[in-house]
């Protein structure tokens, strides 16, 4: 497949020139994480919505590996 399968987490500003281009990027990713805002091209101030969805994205992330670890059998 075409599509990029490392997790990622994208936060764009609806005001922000290059947001459309960054949507854009989305599309070659699998299963992007995309949080929106109503600011421009600057991070926002955290509210609960935004950071419940950053630490659901880092504990799906941290899931992930720990089933990787569980079906990697050792070398020796």
């Amino acid at each position: 497949s075409s599509f990029t399968r490392i997790p990622s987490i994208h936060i764009f500003g609806y005001d922000d020139p290059l947001y459309e281009r960054s949507i854009y990027l989305t599309t070659f990713l699998k299963d992007p994480w995309v949080i929106t805002h109503s600011e421009g091209h600057k991070f926002p101030i955290l509210s609960e919505e935004i950071f419940r969805n950053i630490k659901a994205f880092l504990n799906s992330c941290q899931l992930k590996n720990q089933n990787i670890i569980k079906q990697h059998k050792p070398l020796l």
